[in-house]
Protein backbone atom coordinates (compact mmCIF):
# COMPACT_ATOMS: atom_id res chain seq x y z
CA UNK A 1 0.00 0.00 0.00
CA UNK A 2 1.27 3.24 -0.76
CA UNK A 3 1.91 6.25 1.51
CA UNK A 4 -1.25 8.27 0.25
CA UNK A 5 -3.62 5.33 0.45
CA UNK A 6 -2.15 4.53 3.98
CA UNK A 7 -2.67 8.35 4.93
CA UNK A 8 -6.68 8.18 3.28
CA UNK A 9 -7.07 5.49 5.36
CA UNK A 10 -6.36 7.17 8.55
CA UNK A 11 -9.69 7.71 10.56
CA UNK A 12 -9.47 11.66 11.68
CA UNK A 13 -11.18 11.02 14.95
CA UNK A 14 -8.56 8.65 15.79
CA UNK A 15 -5.82 10.81 15.92
CA UNK A 16 -7.98 13.36 17.43
CA UNK A 17 -8.21 10.83 20.25
CA UNK A 18 -4.76 9.71 20.31
CA UNK A 19 -3.38 13.50 20.44
CA UNK A 20 -5.55 14.30 23.18
CA UNK A 21 -4.54 10.82 25.25
CA UNK A 22 -1.17 11.58 24.75
CA UNK A 23 -1.70 15.67 25.60
CA UNK A 24 -3.25 14.22 28.94
CA UNK A 25 -0.90 11.51 29.74
CA UNK A 26 1.85 14.29 28.99
CA UNK A 27 0.71 16.68 32.13
CA UNK A 28 -0.28 13.65 33.95
CA UNK A 29 3.39 12.38 33.97
CA UNK A 30 4.54 15.47 34.67
CA UNK A 31 4.39 15.15 38.55
CA UNK A 32 5.91 12.06 39.01
CA UNK A 33 8.96 12.74 36.77
CA UNK A 34 9.65 15.81 38.80
CA UNK A 35 9.02 18.23 35.60
CA UNK A 36 5.72 19.60 36.74
CA UNK A 37 6.94 22.80 39.01
CA UNK A 38 10.19 24.66 39.06
CA UNK A 39 10.42 27.63 41.33
CA UNK A 40 13.06 29.97 40.16
CA UNK A 41 14.58 32.91 41.79
CA UNK A 42 16.49 36.57 40.97
CA UNK A 43 13.94 37.05 39.68
CA UNK A 44 11.16 35.21 41.37
CA UNK A 45 9.34 32.55 38.62
CA UNK A 46 7.21 29.32 39.24
CA UNK A 47 7.62 27.39 36.24
CA UNK A 48 7.07 23.98 34.96
CA UNK A 49 5.40 21.58 32.47
CA UNK A 50 1.71 22.04 33.81
CA UNK A 51 2.15 26.18 33.88
CA UNK A 52 4.22 26.66 30.57
CA UNK A 53 0.70 26.23 28.38
CA UNK A 54 2.82 26.34 24.94
CA UNK A 55 3.29 22.31 26.16
CA UNK A 56 0.67 21.19 28.50
CA UNK A 57 -2.48 22.99 26.92
CA UNK A 58 -1.77 23.13 23.56
CA UNK A 59 -0.76 19.05 23.82
CA UNK A 60 -4.44 18.35 24.91
CA UNK A 61 -6.24 21.32 22.50
CA UNK A 62 -4.59 22.63 20.06
CA UNK A 63 -2.42 19.94 18.77
CA UNK A 64 -4.78 17.15 18.64
CA UNK A 65 -7.05 19.88 17.07
CA UNK A 66 -5.18 21.02 14.18
CA UNK A 67 -4.24 16.98 13.48
CA UNK A 68 -7.62 16.46 13.14
CA UNK A 69 -8.08 18.66 10.25
CA UNK A 70 -4.98 17.86 8.64
CA UNK A 71 -6.39 14.50 8.42
CA UNK A 72 -9.69 15.64 7.29
CA UNK A 73 -8.31 17.66 4.68
CA UNK A 74 -6.73 14.46 2.72
CA UNK A 75 -10.58 12.89 3.26
CA UNK A 76 -12.57 15.91 1.96
CA UNK A 77 -9.82 15.61 -1.08
CA UNK A 78 -11.23 12.19 -2.10
CA UNK A 79 -14.74 13.12 -1.46
CA UNK A 80 -14.34 16.64 -4.07
CA UNK A 81 -12.77 14.10 -6.36
CA UNK A 82 -15.96 12.02 -5.95
CA UNK A 83 -18.71 14.94 -6.12
CA UNK A 84 -16.43 16.46 -9.74
CA UNK A 85 -16.96 12.73 -11.26
CA UNK A 86 -20.42 12.75 -10.28
CA UNK A 87 -20.86 16.28 -11.79
CA UNK A 88 -19.03 15.33 -14.97
CA UNK A 89 -17.06 18.70 -14.54
CA UNK A 90 -13.42 17.01 -15.33
CA UNK A 91 -13.31 16.01 -19.33
CA UNK A 92 -11.24 14.91 -21.94
CA UNK A 93 -10.37 16.60 -25.06
CA UNK A 94 -13.20 14.91 -26.58
CA UNK A 95 -15.63 16.49 -23.58
CA UNK A 96 -15.98 12.82 -22.47
CA UNK A 97 -16.16 12.99 -18.47
CA UNK A 98 -13.51 11.24 -16.64
CA UNK A 99 -14.37 8.63 -14.19
CA UNK A 100 -13.90 8.50 -10.75
CA UNK A 101 -11.46 5.97 -10.84
CA UNK A 102 -9.30 7.64 -13.52
CA UNK A 103 -9.66 10.90 -11.29
CA UNK A 104 -8.69 9.29 -7.98
CA UNK A 105 -5.73 7.55 -9.95
CA UNK A 106 -4.28 10.37 -10.98
CA UNK A 107 -4.45 12.38 -7.32
CA UNK A 108 -3.18 9.37 -5.83
CA UNK A 109 0.18 9.51 -7.74
CA UNK A 110 0.37 13.04 -7.04
CA UNK A 111 -0.86 12.54 -3.18
CA UNK A 112 2.22 9.80 -2.90
CA UNK A 113 4.92 12.12 -4.41
CA UNK A 114 3.62 14.69 -2.26
CA UNK A 115 3.42 12.34 1.07
CA UNK A 116 7.59 10.97 0.35
CA UNK A 117 8.15 14.82 0.40
CA UNK A 118 6.26 15.25 3.34
CA UNK A 119 7.86 12.43 5.44
CA UNK A 120 11.09 13.19 4.27
CA UNK A 121 10.98 16.66 5.48
CA UNK A 122 8.62 15.47 8.84
CA UNK A 123 11.70 13.31 9.75
CA UNK A 124 13.69 16.69 9.63
CA UNK A 125 11.29 17.73 11.59
CA UNK A 126 11.52 14.87 14.50
CA UNK A 127 15.10 15.15 14.48
CA UNK A 128 15.37 18.87 14.88
CA UNK A 129 13.18 18.18 17.72
CA UNK A 130 15.36 15.37 19.43
CA UNK A 131 18.68 17.45 19.02
CA UNK A 132 16.65 20.55 20.80
CA UNK A 133 16.06 17.98 23.81
CA UNK A 134 19.52 16.26 23.72
CA UNK A 135 20.81 20.50 24.22
CA UNK A 136 18.49 20.81 26.74
CA UNK A 137 18.73 17.89 28.89
CA UNK A 138 21.95 17.74 28.64
CA UNK A 139 22.76 19.20 32.15
CA UNK A 140 26.12 20.53 33.27
CA UNK A 141 28.02 19.25 35.91
CA UNK A 142 28.18 23.07 37.68
CA UNK A 143 25.69 24.85 39.74
CA UNK A 144 21.99 25.99 39.12
CA UNK A 145 22.87 29.86 37.91
CA UNK A 146 25.81 28.48 35.36
CA UNK A 147 23.48 25.62 33.92
CA UNK A 148 20.30 28.47 33.54
CA UNK A 149 23.47 30.66 31.53
CA UNK A 150 24.73 27.55 29.11
CA UNK A 151 20.65 26.16 28.64
CA UNK A 152 19.50 27.21 25.42
CA UNK A 153 15.80 27.72 26.57
CA UNK A 154 16.80 28.96 29.78
CA UNK A 155 14.20 28.82 32.33
CA UNK A 156 11.87 26.51 31.65
CA UNK A 157 10.55 22.91 33.15
CA UNK A 158 13.51 21.18 31.32
CA UNK A 159 15.79 22.65 34.74
CA UNK A 160 13.15 21.57 37.13
CA UNK A 161 15.30 18.62 38.23
CA UNK A 162 18.06 20.86 39.11
CA UNK A 163 16.21 22.91 41.54
CA UNK A 164 15.05 20.10 43.99
CA UNK A 165 17.93 19.87 46.55
CA UNK A 166 19.37 17.76 46.13
CA UNK A 167 18.76 16.91 42.14
CA UNK A 168 16.75 13.92 41.37
CA UNK A 169 14.45 12.60 38.89
CA UNK A 170 17.11 13.60 36.57
CA UNK A 171 16.99 10.29 34.59
CA UNK A 172 12.97 9.94 34.86
CA UNK A 173 13.22 13.57 34.07
CA UNK A 174 15.21 13.05 30.58
CA UNK A 175 13.13 10.56 29.55
CA UNK A 176 9.90 11.97 29.79
CA UNK A 177 11.66 14.65 28.18
CA UNK A 178 12.22 12.44 25.35
CA UNK A 179 8.77 11.64 25.12
CA UNK A 180 7.41 15.46 25.20
CA UNK A 181 9.92 16.23 22.69
CA UNK A 182 8.79 13.29 20.67
CA UNK A 183 5.09 14.44 20.53
CA UNK A 184 6.49 17.50 19.52
CA UNK A 185 8.20 16.72 16.80
CA UNK A 186 5.47 14.32 15.65
CA UNK A 187 3.04 16.97 15.16
CA UNK A 188 5.90 18.90 13.32
CA UNK A 189 6.35 16.10 11.12
CA UNK A 190 2.37 15.80 10.58
CA UNK A 191 2.48 19.66 10.02
CA UNK A 192 5.06 19.28 7.14
CA UNK A 193 3.13 16.68 5.61
CA UNK A 194 -0.01 18.13 5.20
CA UNK A 195 1.79 21.32 4.30
CA UNK A 196 3.18 19.29 0.92
CA UNK A 197 -0.22 17.34 0.25
CA UNK A 198 -2.04 20.71 0.27
CA UNK A 199 0.79 22.04 -2.00
CA UNK A 200 0.46 18.76 -4.00
CA UNK A 201 -3.35 18.87 -4.58
CA UNK A 202 -3.05 22.98 -5.36
CA UNK A 203 -0.64 21.44 -8.20
CA UNK A 204 -3.07 18.94 -9.03
CA UNK A 205 -5.86 21.49 -9.61
CA UNK A 206 -3.70 24.16 -11.38
CA UNK A 207 -3.06 21.33 -14.22
CA UNK A 208 -6.93 21.60 -15.16
CA UNK A 209 -7.13 25.35 -15.23
CA UNK A 210 -4.42 25.25 -17.53
CA UNK A 211 -5.34 26.58 -21.03
CA UNK A 212 -3.13 23.74 -22.49
CA UNK A 213 -4.42 20.83 -21.12
CA UNK A 214 -5.64 17.82 -22.05
CA UNK A 215 -8.00 17.39 -19.07
CA UNK A 216 -10.36 20.13 -18.33
CA UNK A 217 -12.49 21.45 -15.31
CA UNK A 218 -15.56 22.59 -16.39
CA UNK A 219 -18.83 24.28 -15.09
CA UNK A 220 -21.25 22.20 -14.07
CA UNK A 221 -23.99 24.27 -15.71
CA UNK A 222 -26.70 21.46 -14.33
CA UNK A 223 -26.14 23.22 -10.89
CA UNK A 224 -29.12 25.15 -8.99
CA UNK A 225 -26.45 26.62 -7.39
CA UNK A 226 -24.72 29.99 -8.82
CA UNK A 227 -21.22 28.49 -7.96
CA UNK A 228 -21.67 26.18 -10.74
CA UNK A 229 -20.55 23.19 -8.90
CA UNK A 230 -17.67 24.61 -7.40
CA UNK A 231 -19.66 24.59 -4.28
CA UNK A 232 -18.17 20.98 -4.70
CA UNK A 233 -14.90 22.78 -2.99
CA UNK A 234 -16.13 24.64 0.07
CA UNK A 235 -15.85 21.94 2.48
CA UNK A 236 -12.25 21.48 1.78
CA UNK A 237 -12.02 25.16 1.89
CA UNK A 238 -14.04 25.44 5.56
CA UNK A 239 -11.73 22.58 6.85
CA UNK A 240 -8.38 24.22 5.24
CA UNK A 241 -9.59 27.40 6.93
CA UNK A 242 -10.53 25.47 10.96
CA UNK A 243 -6.64 23.51 10.35
CA UNK A 244 -5.51 27.55 10.02
CA UNK A 245 -7.50 28.23 13.09
CA UNK A 246 -6.01 25.45 15.17
CA UNK A 247 -2.46 26.56 13.78
CA UNK A 248 -3.13 30.22 14.77
CA UNK A 249 -3.81 28.66 18.58
CA UNK A 250 -0.72 26.38 18.30
CA UNK A 251 2.03 29.40 17.79
CA UNK A 252 -0.33 31.71 19.48
CA UNK A 253 -0.24 29.65 23.20
CA UNK A 254 3.85 29.56 22.41
CA UNK A 255 4.05 33.14 21.60
CA UNK A 256 1.86 33.98 24.96
CA UNK A 257 3.95 31.77 27.05
CA UNK A 258 6.92 33.74 26.24
CA UNK A 259 5.05 36.86 27.24
CA UNK A 260 4.36 34.90 30.69
CA UNK A 261 7.93 34.60 30.50
CA UNK A 262 8.72 38.17 30.14
CA UNK A 263 6.09 39.39 32.80
CA UNK A 264 6.43 40.20 36.40
CA UNK A 265 3.76 37.44 37.22
CA UNK A 266 5.94 34.95 39.82
CA UNK A 267 3.56 32.40 38.45
CA UNK A 268 0.68 31.28 35.56
CA UNK A 269 -2.13 32.17 38.10
CA UNK A 270 -0.83 35.53 38.31
CA UNK A 271 -0.39 36.11 34.67
CA UNK A 272 -3.45 35.58 34.29
CA UNK A 273 -4.98 37.82 37.02
CA UNK A 274 -2.48 40.52 36.13
CA UNK A 275 -2.16 40.21 32.09
CA UNK A 276 -5.21 38.54 30.93
CA UNK A 277 -8.35 39.15 32.93
CA UNK A 278 -7.23 42.51 34.69
CA UNK A 279 -5.52 43.11 31.19
CA UNK A 280 -9.11 42.20 29.48
CA UNK A 281 -10.68 44.93 31.48
CA UNK A 282 -7.60 47.74 31.56
CA UNK A 283 -7.63 46.59 27.67
CA UNK A 284 -11.36 47.66 26.80
CA UNK A 285 -10.72 51.09 28.68
CA UNK A 286 -7.13 51.64 26.83
CA UNK A 287 -9.12 50.63 23.74
CA UNK A 288 -11.29 53.78 24.17
CA UNK A 289 -8.42 56.43 24.86
CA UNK A 290 -6.98 54.43 21.95
CA UNK A 291 -3.98 53.72 24.36
CA UNK A 292 -0.42 52.63 22.66
CA UNK A 293 0.02 49.52 25.57
CA UNK A 294 -2.61 47.28 23.43
CA UNK A 295 0.28 47.35 20.74
CA UNK A 296 3.07 46.33 22.77
CA UNK A 297 5.39 43.58 20.48
CA UNK A 298 7.71 42.96 23.45
CA UNK A 299 10.62 40.82 23.38
CA UNK A 300 10.34 38.50 20.34
CA UNK A 301 12.78 35.64 20.62
CA UNK A 302 14.12 33.15 18.41
CA UNK A 303 11.23 30.28 19.36
CA UNK A 304 8.43 33.47 18.83
CA UNK A 305 10.02 34.14 15.64
CA UNK A 306 9.95 30.38 14.65
CA UNK A 307 5.98 29.79 14.98
CA UNK A 308 5.38 33.00 13.57
CA UNK A 309 7.08 31.37 10.24
CA UNK A 310 5.02 28.94 10.57
CA UNK A 311 2.16 30.30 10.96
CA UNK A 312 2.82 32.22 7.65
CA UNK A 313 3.71 28.91 6.10
CA UNK A 314 -0.21 27.52 6.78
CA UNK A 315 -2.22 30.68 6.64
CA UNK A 316 0.13 31.01 2.60
CA UNK A 317 0.89 27.20 1.80
CA UNK A 318 -2.12 25.27 3.30
CA UNK A 319 -5.22 27.96 2.48
CA UNK A 320 -4.03 31.00 0.55
CA UNK A 321 -2.64 29.69 -2.41
CA UNK A 322 -5.25 26.93 -2.84
CA UNK A 323 -8.31 29.27 -2.24
CA UNK A 324 -6.92 31.42 -4.79
CA UNK A 325 -5.87 29.07 -7.92
CA UNK A 326 -9.39 26.98 -6.94
CA UNK A 327 -10.93 30.86 -7.40
CA UNK A 328 -8.72 31.18 -11.29
CA UNK A 329 -9.45 27.19 -11.82
CA UNK A 330 -13.14 28.81 -11.31
CA UNK A 331 -12.81 32.01 -13.36
CA UNK A 332 -10.95 30.22 -16.51
CA UNK A 333 -13.51 27.05 -16.25
CA UNK A 334 -15.76 29.90 -17.15
CA UNK A 335 -13.65 31.85 -19.84
CA UNK A 336 -13.45 28.77 -21.95
CA UNK A 337 -17.08 27.25 -21.58
CA UNK A 338 -18.63 30.80 -22.54
CA UNK A 339 -16.23 30.53 -25.49
CA UNK A 340 -17.74 27.19 -26.03
CA UNK A 341 -20.71 27.83 -25.74
CA UNK A 342 -21.38 31.25 -27.28
CA UNK A 343 -24.42 29.74 -29.09
CA UNK A 344 -26.20 29.16 -26.60
CA UNK A 345 -27.97 31.91 -25.17
CA UNK A 346 -29.33 30.10 -21.91
CA UNK A 347 -25.92 28.32 -20.98
CA UNK A 348 -24.13 32.25 -21.37
CA UNK A 349 -26.76 33.63 -19.32
CA UNK A 350 -25.83 31.05 -16.25
CA UNK A 351 -22.35 31.13 -16.99
CA UNK A 352 -22.10 35.30 -16.89
CA UNK A 353 -24.01 35.06 -13.21
CA UNK A 354 -21.66 32.66 -12.21
CA UNK A 355 -20.04 33.47 -8.60
CA UNK A 356 -15.94 32.21 -8.98
CA UNK A 357 -15.49 32.37 -5.13
CA UNK A 358 -16.41 28.62 -3.95
CA UNK A 359 -17.51 30.08 -0.22
CA UNK A 360 -20.90 31.84 0.79
CA UNK A 361 -18.65 33.01 3.78
CA UNK A 362 -16.28 34.43 3.92
CA UNK A 363 -15.72 36.29 1.01
CA UNK A 364 -12.25 36.99 -0.11
CA UNK A 365 -12.23 40.72 1.20
CA UNK A 366 -13.81 39.67 4.25
CA UNK A 367 -10.93 36.38 4.54
CA UNK A 368 -7.59 38.59 3.55
CA UNK A 369 -9.11 41.08 6.52
CA UNK A 370 -9.40 37.91 8.61
CA UNK A 371 -5.44 36.93 7.65
CA UNK A 372 -4.47 40.90 8.42
CA UNK A 373 -6.13 40.68 11.96
CA UNK A 374 -4.78 37.11 12.66
CA UNK A 375 -1.46 38.64 12.00
CA UNK A 376 -1.91 41.49 14.08
CA UNK A 377 -3.54 39.60 16.84
CA UNK A 378 -0.27 37.09 16.99
CA UNK A 379 2.39 40.38 16.93
CA UNK A 380 -0.03 42.33 19.62
CA UNK A 381 -0.85 39.45 22.01
CA UNK A 382 -2.69 42.11 23.98
CA UNK A 383 -5.18 43.09 21.64
CA UNK A 384 -5.64 39.25 21.03
CA UNK A 385 -6.51 38.85 24.70
CA UNK A 386 -8.94 42.13 24.44
CA UNK A 387 -10.47 40.23 21.67
CA UNK A 388 -11.38 36.73 22.93
CA UNK A 389 -12.58 38.27 26.04
CA UNK A 390 -15.00 40.84 24.03
CA UNK A 391 -16.00 37.35 22.48
CA UNK A 392 -16.46 35.32 25.69
CA UNK A 393 -18.33 38.48 27.10
CA UNK A 394 -20.60 38.12 24.12
CA UNK A 395 -21.23 34.61 24.23
CA UNK A 396 -22.12 34.52 27.74
CA UNK A 397 -23.99 37.50 27.78
CA UNK A 398 -25.94 35.60 24.77
CA UNK A 399 -26.13 32.22 27.08
CA UNK A 400 -27.78 34.66 29.97
CA UNK A 401 -30.47 35.90 28.03
CA UNK A 402 -31.17 32.48 26.24
CA UNK A 403 -31.62 31.08 30.08
CA UNK A 404 -34.07 33.84 30.96
CA UNK A 405 -37.68 33.03 31.02
CA UNK A 406 -39.58 35.15 28.18
CA UNK A 407 -41.33 38.16 29.35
Amino acid sequence: MSIGRMIENVPPVLVLGISMLVGVVLVLASTPCGTSVAQFHNPDKQLGYFSEINWSLNFIVFVPLAMFFFISSVHRIREIIRDLADARMIVDPNGVALSEAELQSEWRTVLSQAARLGVVLGLIGLFASWVEWWIDFRYPDVPIAEALLRSKLGRGWNLAPLLQPPPHHILVAKIFGFAAFTAQGIFAGVYLLFLCIMFGFATWLYRFSMDTTEWELVPDTRSDDRRCGFENFEPLVETLLLAAICCFGVFFLTRLDHAFLDSAAIDLGGFVQSDIWSGFISGIKDLGKASATLFQVGDIRYSVQMVGTGLVLSLVTAFFIPTILLRQAAEGSRRRAIHRNKDNPGVIGKLDKMVLWPMLYPQPVELLGFLFLAAMCFIYYKLTLLLVGVTLAAIISKFVKALQPPN
